[in-house]
């Protein structure tokens, strides 16, 4: 029975879309529980923030949303700290924000509700343990963005031992949800009314092995494409080693799925790959996505300023980005980590450096994207309408249209489409590309 309870609760989640959908579970435990939820943290009775630390930049953030919600914090209002932040700084967040009422590590996620409720009966205003984190409920999450997408969860947590990341630190050993809990919430979600799945995980195509013996992330895309209100399903966070040529003919196979794979490179040589414990042949891999998948679009990340970087080994990225390999790129300046090996490597790499390789990086793949974008001048291709907005058409001209996105595009990380024409908000139409500027297209409503 929910605890009858009148409060309201305002929930911010910061960080990547795993957390996004970790703070919606979170959310559906405290509504369960009797509170209601509200947008307005300045009105709220109760305030969560779900944090973030994976990177510095991301732990900066966190604390100044702690800090600024501290700091408008009202007579009779409690404040929660949960996620990354709290299971990798722990103590140290007692004296740094005296206002919160509470800290829950990853690991006591799922008990939430009955942490806000009986905060005063907490022998500490902190609970950390073993990492871990709220993979699954018997409940039905909100969806709170991004429709009429959704993120699916696949698993949790991370084997491998990359040297910059604390991630097994946050999140513990990988673990996977079974492939029937999984295609029942993609059909609860299409109920609602959503038509393109997201897989996400730490290592989103190493789906699976750890219950079943070997990677299953292609019999689960199967499965989820067999939902009829399933238009597209996408799939984010691939690692190199756990990419499998059965994956590979899936995705070319399967018209459900988008011809499109993240994989987080995160650098090209050999030599600085094998420095952050991560598997090499970075080329080799993209030649075989390209080969076993025709027309793909490949998104990636990479890190420019690992401790011992030489201007060989940037070079080398370099070269791979000149070449077109990628699609979609973020490139992200090395960062010191607390806990993270990599902080042992010498030969760091000054700030000024760091900067000068990531714009040039950026620079780079800005006009690939550029050539990329002019040979998709005149094609038709699928879109999804996300919202009304106005923009300027390709012949300079400001007209009122609307914003979304063609299947090798995906949502937040990569370019829009903006088109002209009739559309309602989630409605699947063609859109013949017309122009673009810089990472997004411009196009019209083609009647067929």
């Amino acid at each position: 029975m929910p605890v009858q309870n009148s409060k309201n609760v305002a929930f911010v989640a910061l960080g990547c879309p795993k957390n996004a959908v970790e703070g919606e579970s979170m959310v559906a435990m405290l509504v369960e529980s009797g509170y209601v939820t509200t947008g307005d943290i300045g009105s709220a009775d109760i305030v969560i923030i779900h944090t973030c630390s994976f990177i510095e930049d991301a732990k900066i953030e966190s604390a100044q949303w702690i800090t600024s919600v501290c700091k408008q914090k009202k007579q009779n209002q409690k404040i929660f700290v949960s996620g990354c932040l709290v299971q990798s700084e722990k103590e140290k967040l007692l004296s740094k924000f005296p206002k919160v009422d509470g800290f829950v590590g990853t690991g006591h996620l799922g008990k939430i509700a009955e942490l806000v409720s009986n905060s005063k009966a907490l022998k500490s205003k902190i609970l950390v343990g073993a990492p871990g984190g709220l993979l699954e409920t018997s409940l039905e999450r909100p969806i709170s963005w991004a429709f009429p997408s959704a993120y699916l969860r696949v698993s949790e947590g991370c084997n491998h031992k990359c040297l910059f990341c604390i991630i097994p630190k946050l999140r513990g050993k990988y673990k996977s949800r079974t492939i029937e809990s999984l295609v029942a919430e993609a059909a609860g979600l299409a109920k609602k009314g959503v038509k393109e799945i997201i897989l996400i995980g730490q290592d989103t195509t190493a789906y699976g092995k750890d219950i079943y013996g070997t990677f299953v992330i292609s019999k689960l895309i199967r499965e989820i494409s067999k939902i009829n209100d399933i238009r597209w399903i996408r799939v984010l966070y691939a690692f190199p080693n756990s990419v499998t040529q059965e994956l590979l003919k899936e995705i070319a196979s399967n018209k459900k799925v988008c011809k499109y794979i993240d994989i987080p490179l995160q650098h090209v040589s050999d030599k600085i790959l094998k420095l952050m414990l991560r598997p090499k042949g970075a080329l080799g891999v993209l030649k075989k996505i390209k080969s076993e998948v025709p027309g793909i679009f490949i998104r990636s990340t990479l890190i420019v300023g690992l401790p011992g970087e030489t201007p060989e080994q940037f070079a080398e990225l370099t070269k791979v980005v000149k070449d077109g390999w990628f699609d979609h790129l973020g490139v992200f300046e090395y960062s010191n980590v607390d806990g993270a090996k990599a902080q042992e490597i010498p030969g760091k790499i000054s700030a000024k450096t760091k900067k000068a390789r990531k714009d040039k990086l950026m620079l780079l793949q800005k006009k690939v994207v550029s050539k990329k974008n002019a040979i998709l001048l005149g094609k038709v291709f699928e879109a999804v309408a996300h919202e009304a907005c106005e923009f300027i058409n390709a012949v300079g001209k400001k007209v009122r249209g609307w914003k979304g996105r063609v299947a090798f595009q995906s949502i937040e990380i990569d370019g829009c489409v903006f088109f002209e024409g009739y559309a309602s908000v989630g409605e699947f139409l063609k859109v013949k590309i017309t122009g673009y500027k810089d990472y997004d297209l411009l196009g019209v409503v083609i009647n067929e």
